[in-house]
């Protein structure tokens, strides 16, 4: 499929969020930020289903190309049928290197989820966060990607980088305060966009995935996002009004950041 017929194909299944069905559903807010650099993507099929939110940083245009170009990059990937996981880190790598010159001062985080066969792959790129409740238990199925996590700052001062501490907050560079994500060319190589990956058998007692940025995660424990959306869904509410309350409930919390809340029920 070339990438007209794709984004046309996008328009009329809801990509960009102007569909929105009962098990699955996306709010985004700009809340305290100037402009809102978030974006998100959710499709679904009868094979497989496929949902992602970008963070965007330094601007939007990262973020919204990776929402548009992501799913085509890893469905047309060879390894797509057989190793999905290795599709999601092709379709990264090709995304990434699409993009134009404004991603060389701009980038975005990535949370993905392909959920396919009863199973769920998870790329991650950046702080965006995978939560799944089982049971109402939150389990993490995303590692955030801060500088400072050892193994972050063991690849980054390996290739030649540096990560300093600016208002408490770890710095690749002195400058970004993620170790991953789409875009940021100046700062390769100690910025990468290789996703870290992670498949999840899908079970009885897995009831939904939340996938949300950091304006989330900044101010809730994954507990609390999983028992807030929780309950959203058992007073018989969908997914688009619990990704609703969440987002809302984040930013009352005070978030100060874009927030982004994008819920799956799996049931």
């Amino acid at each position: 499929m070339n990438k007209l017929l794709y984004l046309l194909v996008c328009l009329f299944t809801g990509i960009f969020g102007g569909i929105c069905a009962t098990d699955y559903g996306y709010t985004g807010l700009q809340g305290r930020r100037p402009t809102m650099e978030d974006k998100h993507v959710a499709i679904r099929n009868r094979q497989h289903g496929f949902y992602g939110v970008f963070d965007g940083h330094g601007g939007a245009e990262v973020a919204d190309h990776a929402a548009k170009f992501l799913y085509h990059n890893v469905l047309t990937s060879s390894g797509f049928k057989i190793n999905p996981l290795r599709a999601l880190v092709a379709g990264c790598l090709v995304t990434d290197k699409e993009l134009p010159s404004f991603a060389q001062y701009q980038g975005s985080t990535a949370i993905m989820a392909l959920i396919k066969n009863q199973r769920i792959y998870i790329g991650n790129i950046g702080d965006s966060r995978a939560v799944l409740s089982h049971g109402g238990e939150a389990i993490a199925l995303s590692q955030d990607h801060k500088p400072n996590r050892p193994d972050e700052l063991k690849r980054i001062t390996e290739v030649g980088g540096f990560v300093t501490q600016h208002g408490g907050v770890a710095r690749v560079q002195g400058v970004l305060a993620v170790a991953r994500a789409f875009g940021d060319l100046a700062l390769r190589p100690y910025v990468t966009c290789e996703p870290e990956t992670r498949v999840h058998k899908i079970e009885p007692d897995d009831e939904f995935l939340i996938l949300a940025c950091d304006g989330v995660w900044d101010v809730f424990s994954n507990q609390q996002a999983v028992d807030l959306v929780r309950a959203s869904l058992q007073q018989n509410q969908d997914c688009k009004l619990a990704s609703q309350v969440l987002a809302k409930a984040a930013y009352d919390a005070g978030s100060m950041d874009n927030i982004s809340a994008l819920i799956v029920k799996l049931s």
